[in-house]
């Protein structure tokens, strides 16, 4: 990824560019997750090793990925947790 795009870039959440910058589905996951919780368009994301920064990218998320996104935890909050929040 440092090859193709340098040490600082940026993309857009699910482009070619984030695929191949955000290499891990975890982390695509999280960084949608932290975008949606903290309502950002905009979140950075580091990768190091133990002799520094290899490479920083800063993804643009858009809000109609996060407001889906926030429909699905919703909706498994609806399904799942609700129970778990009802007053004893």
């Amino acid at each position: 990824s440092k090859d193709c795009h340098g040490t600082l870039m940026t993309c857009e959440f699910g482009d070619v560019a984030f695929k191949q910058l955000v290499y891990d589905v975890g982390y695509r996951t999280q960084l949608l997750h932290h975008a949606t919780a903290a309502n950002l368009d905009h979140l950075l994301f580091v990768v190091a090793s133990e002799t520094g920064v290899r490479y920083v990218t800063l993804v643009y998320v858009p809000r109609r990925k996060r407001l889906i996104f926030l429909r699905i935890l919703i909706s498994i909050y609806d399904r799942c947790l609700r129970w778990a929040y009802v007053d004893a």
